[in-house]
């Protein structure tokens, strides 16, 4: 599995990478243990501050999206919150329920 991370409007720091091994690249290997390894799967992972105003609210967005072998295509996922780390476990949930509609869909 490859695994891509864009960060937009914000400084990359070490951290980020942390969250999205974390919150994406840990769950998605696991739930997608079963398949074959040869495959070329890709997780691509993108963090963004959506204004650079002092504005409170729902300034964070994260977005998940991951491209398995025999999808039409991709399994995708978005949320926006208050902070980044709640905008990720969003995702997460997200994502995970659709990695799970995929696979007891009978698919390889």
């Amino acid at each position: 599995m490859r695994f891509q991370l864009k960060v937009t409007n914000t400084e990359h720091v070490p951290a980020l990478d942390a969250l999205a091994d974390e919150k994406f690249a840990q769950p998605v290997q696991k739930l997608l243990g079963g398949l074959d390894v040869s495959a070329d799967i890709i997780l691509a992972v993108e963090f963004e501050r959506t204004t650079n105003h002092h504005r409170p609210g729902a300034i964070w967005r994260a977005e998940a999206q991951l491209d398995l072998p025999s999808v039409v295509s991709e399994i995708r996922a978005e949320a926006t919150a208050e902070t980044l780390e709640d905008a990720a476990d969003e995702v997460k949930h997200k994502l995970i329920r659709e990695i799970k509609t995929y696979k007891s869909k009978g698919r390889p």
